[in-house]
């Protein structure tokens, strides 16, 4: 194992354990009952999604399915992983900061 994979591993590990089972619980169940395929096509304001094509958690066929369920969403991918926001920054700031220009662009489209 790498470092920086040894560094991630340790910091996910250390986030579990001042978590209690209880919440994680929760938090999961959560996440299960969440569902956005009834409203995704109802959203009427210009969105970007960042595609992560390395997650393991939400794989990216889903992602861009999601995608392509909003009317004129951009998409912007990255070769990265779920947690690229905060684990590889420097891969996901730039495609954030792309998203968020494509937004201000068409800021003005949608609202005829």
């Amino acid at each position: 194992m790498d470092p920086k994979t040894s560094d991630i591993h340790e910091w996910a590990l250390t986030e579990l354990r001042r978590t209690s089972p209880w919440a994680v619980g929760q938090a999961v169940a959560a996440l299960g009952r969440h569902h956005t395929r009834p409203w995704l096509s109802r959203i009427d304001v210009p969105t970007a999604v960042i595609v992560t094509q390395h997650d393991r958690v939400i794989p990216p066929a889903r992602q861009y399915a999601v995608a392509r369920s909003i009317p004129g969403a951009t998409v912007h991918d990255i070769p990265a992983g779920h947690a690229a926001c905060v684990l590889q920054a420097e891969i996901f700031v730039p495609a954030l900061f792309e998203a968020a220009v494509t937004v201000a662009a068409r800021k003005g489209e949608l609202r005829r």
